[in-house]
């Protein structure tokens, strides 16, 4: 389970540096900020993989 748990926690990490990558890649095309929605859905997913490890 551990194993698991650590496996969908380093997931996790990649899928968010990708999505910064691509916020700011979006943020240059568009000149619009987007960036706190993105932190948003971040923190909404480290909140969901944390409850995830508790249980």
């Amino acid at each position: 389970m551990l194993r698991v748990v650590s496996d969908m926690t380093d997931t996790s990490t990649e899928l968010m540096m990708k999505l910064l990558q691509l916020n700011r890649e979006l943020d240059k095309e568009n000149g619009i900020s987007t960036g706190e929605k993105l932190t948003s859905t971040m923190t909404s997913c480290d909140k969901i993989i944390d409850n995830m490890i508790k249980d």
